[in-house]
């Protein structure tokens, strides 16, 4: 029961907190799915690939259950906007891509294009963090950023291992996410560094073998440039590795 053991996570972080702050807590994990038939907690343990995706903070200046979102928000469900649409992209792009099946961003969208991309985001399950837990402003700088990875370096690291993903895409061109993932979360081993530079123009993807977990440093989903360019900085590096090793 991945979502309950956070709850009791949650209870414990929030009273690091001041009763003004415990209200801008933003509680996340896995997302729960509009059809309450479908169990995200049975489904993730049986995932072959257990997908995180590591975003900012909640920009709506007030604390809310982001597990919920799925099931308040047509807009998130029907992927409004390029924010819900690049993360979605993402996801679909990360399942389907294997060893012998090099699937690019033109691939994806044809499958946005049909809906497959929006059938497997409100069917299959995923995990978001919220990495800056007290909710902001429409920006986060990166010294606040940070400094809240610095204050609860021990909860966010017992949140990644409650939830035990083995591909975590760090959403965060500045590399504060990615560095807390690759120098915190995962100290101590070095990883085998996938730097493709024919498409991921200098991001990276680090994979760390005692874990079986990738971790993919990515651009936000709401940062200006081509959409093509998004995907392959995600896809790319992750099929190289694919090629390299058949343990995802």
């Amino acid at each position: 029961m991945y979502n309950e053991k956070l709850n009791s996570l949650f209870e414990k972080w929030k009273k690091t907190y001041s009763e003004e702050e415990q209200k801008k807590f933003c509680e996340d994990g896995l997302l729960l799915k509009e059809d309450t038939s479908i169990n995200v907690d049975e489904l993730w343990e049986k995932s072959k690939r257990r997908i995180l995706f590591l975003v900012k903070d909640c920009p709506d200046g007030w604390g809310y259950d982001l597990r919920t979102l799925l099931r308040v928000s047509d807009d998130a469900r029907n992927l409004k906007g390029q924010f819900m649409q690049r993360i979605a992209k993402a996801f679909y792009g990360l399942l389907e891509n294997q060893a012998d099946k090099r699937v690019n961003d033109k691939y994806v969208n044809e499958r946005m294009e049909n809906g497959e991309v929006q059938k497997t985001w409100n069917t299959v399950p995923f995990a978001m963090i919220e990495t800056k837990k007290m909710a902001g402003g429409k920006d986060v700088s990166s010294a606040e950023l940070q400094e809240a990875l610095e204050r609860d370096k021990k909860f966010l690291i017992e949140e990644i291992d409650i939830l035990s993903p083995n591909v975590i895409v760090c959403f965060d061109g500045g590399k504060n996410i990615f560095n807390f993932v690759t120098k915190e979360y995962c100290a101590g081993e070095e990883p085998l560094k996938i730097e493709d530079k024919e498409y991921a123009g200098g991001f990276c993807l680090y994979y760390y073998k005692s874990k079986n977990l990738a971790v993919i440093q990515s651009n936000h989903p709401s940062y200006a440039e081509e959409d093509w360019a998004f995907q392959e900085r995600i896809y790319s590096p992750f099929n190289n590795l694919l090629r390299r090793t058949d343990t995802l």
